[in-house]
């Protein structure tokens, strides 16, 4: 009986398959068949699957137990990472949301680091990633503010005044 097969990113955006709470990687791809490998470079066990992921075979077996807490830490920390790069909100803010969401085990959430602890190992990664997603600061007075710049988190208008008066352009902002 094949069990399910589902999938997570890694910290640098690759594809991970995680079967019977065991993560594997791809390890080679070739016309038909992706070779997956397990996650603990000490392991032999593998999974054989087709091109469109459908699973084909195992490979080895484990040489560890199974790790369903690290699935869940890792899917929390890829669903903080997938909001910061798409929302204004604080990183804190999304973490402590999260956390509240996340219906997590017992062993998982002792193993999760507090917020403050959070805040300090994985803020530079976050703040990455939110830089990316940040536009670059324009070179010319002539651009357009973007929508969600123009507002506060609580929907207020932010800029009060945007005008250009002899090639000089006067930004006003502020909130009732």
């Amino acid at each position: 009986m094949a069990s399910a097969m589902s999938f997570i990113t890694s910290n640098k955006g690759k594809l991970l398959l995680v079967r019977e709470n065991y993560i594997y990687f791809v390890s080679k791809t070739t016309t038909a068949v992706k070779y997956w490998k397990c996650e603990d470079r000490t392991c032999n066990a593998g999974v054989h699957a087709n091109i469109s992921n459908v699973f084909i075979k195992t490979a080895g077996i484990h040489s560890h137990l199974q790790s369903p807490e690290q699935i869940e830490v890792r899917t929390f920390k890829q669903n903080i990472k997938r909001r910061v790069i798409n929302e204004t909100t604080a990183i804190a803010k999304i973490y402590d949301e999260e956390l509240a969401q996340q219906h997590m085990s017992q062993t998982a959430t002792a193993i999760m680091p507090s917020s403050y602890d959070a805040i300090i190992y994985t803020y530079s990664g976050l703040n990455h990633a939110l830089r990316k997603m940040t536009p670059v600061l324009p070179k010319s007075y002539v651009f357009d503010i973007p929508t969600q710049y123009q507002v506060t988190l609580s929907d207020e208008q932010f800029i009060l005044c945007d005008k250009t008066i002899h090639n000089k352009r006067l930004l006003l902002f502020g909130t009732d």
